[in-house]
């Protein structure tokens, strides 16, 4: 199981790099260490309401802390993402995407610079695509080489995602037991 976690494309890592809730990790990151020292400031509060007393606790609980080292992972995987996840596959999950915005093989080869490091086989990509000129074939070769470049940036990519899915998944685990031990009392 942790073996296939940790073999991630950039293509199956895409969605949650693209996600808005995840990228919004960033905010969690500022927010929760302000509300913390809020919090650590101020005393207990206690209300009377109808003839019994409301204590209402304002420290910071445990799941905060979860959320924020969640947020830590979540963060940190798409700063990587957004830093080494090839272009070609950020930009397009398909051909019909690339198709859509008008690119044909010429801007196809600006990639090939960008993914392919070796001269011979940027030579021979370039010819591939000169002669052939089918660009959806070359366009699914290319997207198949740049899904597993940067294999160590993936795999820690993979790594931060899983653990801030399992830290939340915590979380949501102690709410729910929270919410079901109260409701019982």
């Amino acid at each position: 199981m942790f073996k296939s976690i940790f073999n991630q494309r950039w293509s199956q890592l895409n969605s949650f790099g693209k996600s808005k809730i995840l990228n919004s990790s960033y905010f969690w990151l500022f927010f929760v260490p302000i509300a913390a020292k809020l919090l650590v400031k101020v005393d207990d509060i206690s209300i009377d309401l109808f003839y019994s007393k409301l204590e209402i606790c304002l420290e910071l609980p445990f799941s905060w802390k979860l959320f924020y080292f969640s947020s830590i992972c979540f963060s940190v995987a798409s700063f990587i993402y957004n830093l080494k996840c090839p272009k070609l596959i950020k930009e397009f999950n398909d051909f019909n995407q690339y198709g859509i915005t008008g690119r044909s093989g010429i801007q196809l080869k600006e990639f090939i610079f960008q993914i392919i490091k070796d001269e011979n086989e940027i030579d021979n990509y370039l010819k591939y695509l000169n002669e052939k000129t089918d660009v959806r074939n070359s366009f699914w070769n290319l997207r198949e080489k740049a899904d597993f470049m940067h294999s160590n940036y993936r795999k820690i990519c993979a790594l931060l995602y899983f653990s801030g899915f399992i830290l939340f998944f915590i979380i949501l685990c102690q709410n729910l037991l929270y919410v079901i031990s109260a409701s019982f009392k």
